[in-house]
Parts: C-alpha cells; structure tokens; sequence
C-alpha cells in the first residue's frame, strides 16, 4: 500500500488551488493595467470603479430612459 495519506494529498491540491488562485489575481490586475491603459484611463480609476461596481464596471454612465409626456 502506498504511505501517501487522503490527507496528503488535500493538502497538496489545496496548495496547488492557493498558488493558481494568487497567479490569476496578479494576472487580472495586469489586464486591468492594460485595459486602462489602452482606454487611456488612470489604472486607479479602473480600480476604484471596480471596487464599487464590480468585475463588469465600464466607463460609461448608465443610459436612463426619460419617459415622454402624453
């Protein structure tokens, strides 16, 4: 029988989870660098919308339909 304990092992992948979890948040802060970058924007302006309103922030103002008058 092999000595690699079930709780080796979740440790193991555990760690492996931990380690590609930080490589994709580094990497998505370097996109958000580029998007800002290329939409000539401060990278703290993409940043903060971020924060506040979430991965699917824009820098465009919501569109608000004004009804007309009958």
């Amino acid at each position: 029988m092999s000595n690699i304990s079930e709780k080796f092992i979740e440790d193991m992948v555990d760690k492996v989870i931990m380690r590609l979890s930080d490589k994709l948040d580094d990497l998505d802060i370097s996109l958000d660098y580029i998007g800002a970058l290329l939409a000539g924007q401060a990278t703290t302006d993409v940043a903060g919308r971020q924060k506040g309103l979430g991965r699917l922030a824009t820098d465009k103002a919501p569109q608000v339909r004004i009804p007309e008058k009958e």
